[in-house]
């Protein structure tokens, strides 16, 4: 079969494969098999030959590169195309030059000649939009100029992910701020983050930022000085779709994903990021809410920590955990033997556990008063952590 359009995948200037386009169906072909050729993919390591496919959309691990479907920045980025439906292929070729981690997507024809079939993305504003950031919240990737975020005038390009309020839950970008900055304070690995007025955030469309709201800037880990370093989320190590990004899946297994490809040091970081999640009341770290960096290249590492937000402030949100943790997603029924009985999925001794989770749990205690002193944590914030380590099985550990 002919494709009707390919595309040229980069590993920064490393060509590794091509994307075929043929009817609304696309695939995709491994290339770089040479000796020391750096990760696209752990998927791609296991299993170098395969030919990736997929019917409607493009194959799963291009997929979770994309801003998902009904999301904000998925409409704009279409209206931007002047288009209503937009497949996800062409989406893919029009964001290729700046897409998280070090791929880059390079169209062998023109955009304009890229076929249109997809889902209506209604929405509409006037400046070019030029980069994806994964997810459904509001966000955008700018740069910090004259103490103020810009959106690049090209629309990509920048090196801070700035993530606006979102209408379905009050001071989403205060309730995370606060949340990784208390996680910095405990230890855990956390990106620079920084609460900004409305106010200061320019060339973003119009009425989508009140002045008055903060938003929240957190610096990209996948953007340096020396330029860009790859990564991907673990629903691209898995392979899976975006819309699976709860599915099939435990924190023992995510642990084995980490146990298996990075240093013991990050395994620990990921048992300490599990008793944060606990503490915080962080329900939704889904697959997408975990990434491995490659800052050499080819070795893995477990990426610093984020969208950490106290899902449970939010009465209307959904208080399960993403995932099972040693059998259930209630945080009340999870205790130091919970995670004592992960030792084996994360080859770690029993006792290295214990004392991890028992040093954790102290340091959270510890920090929280000065989160609340030095941080605008929303009151109802500050409440619900409160009543959680006052009452949570695995803080009185």
């Amino acid at each position: 079969m002919q494709p009707d359009v390919t595309a040229t995948v980069f590993l920064n200037d490393r060509r590794v494969g091509v994307l075929g386009y043929h009817k609304g169906n696309t695939w995709f072909e491994y290339s770089d098999l040479s000796a020391a050729h750096p990760v696209l993919g752990q998927g791609f390591e296991r299993d170098p030959r395969k030919r990736r496919t997929a019917s409607g959309s493009v194959p799963e691990w291009f997929a979770n590169l994309l801003p998902e479907q009904g999301s904000g920045l998925r409409r704009l980025v279409a209206a931007d195309l002047g288009k209503q439906r937009i497949h996800d292929f062409v989406l893919l070729n029009h964001l290729g030059e700046d897409l998280p981690g070090a791929v880059r997507v390079i169209p062998d024809a023109a955009l304009d000649e890229l076929p249109d079939h997809d889902q209506p993305e209604v929405c509409s504003h006037d400046h070019a939009l030029r980069f994806s950031l994964a997810g459904v919240q509001p966000k955008f990737s700018m740069r910090f100029e004259d103490k103020a975020l810009v959106l690049p005038a090209t629309g990509s390009g920048g090196d801070w992910i700035v993530k606006l309020p979102d209408e379905r839950f009050p001071a989403v970008p205060a309730n995370e701020y606060a949340m990784l900055r208390w996680a910095g304070l405990s230890g855990i690995d956390v990106p620079e983050v920084d609460l900004v007025q409305g106010s200061k955030v320019r060339n973003l469309p119009e009425r989508l930022v009140d002045p008055a709201e903060p938003v929240l800037a957190v610096r990209r880990f996948d953007r340096t000085t020396g330029g860009r370093v790859h990564q991907e989320d673990f629903a691209q190590v898995r392979e899976v779709a975006i819309e699976s990004k709860y599915d099939r899946a435990n924190y023992e297994g995510l642990g084995r994903v980490v146990s298996a490809v990075c240093p013991p040091d990050d395994v620990v970081e990921y048992l300490r990021r599990l008793v944060a999640m606990i503490a915080m009341g962080n329900a939704d770290a889904h697959l997408k809410n975990w990434t491995l960096r490659y800052p050499d290249g080819r070795s893995a590492r477990l990426s610093p920590a984020y969208d950490l937000v106290c899902v449970g402030a939010y009465p209307k949100a959904d208080q399960k955990l993403a995932f099972p943790l040693s059998g259930t997603t209630n945080s009340a029924l999870i205790t130091l033997e919970s995670f004592r009985a992960m030792s084996s999925a994360l080859k770690l001794p029993a006792e290295l556990i214990t004392a991890t989770v028992r040093e954790t749990v102290d340091a959270l205690a510890t920090t929280w008063p000065e989160v609340k002193r030095e941080c605008p944590v929303p009151d109802f914030v500050a409440g619900s952590i409160d009543e959680r380590l006052r009452t949570l099985p695995l803080i009185r550990c």
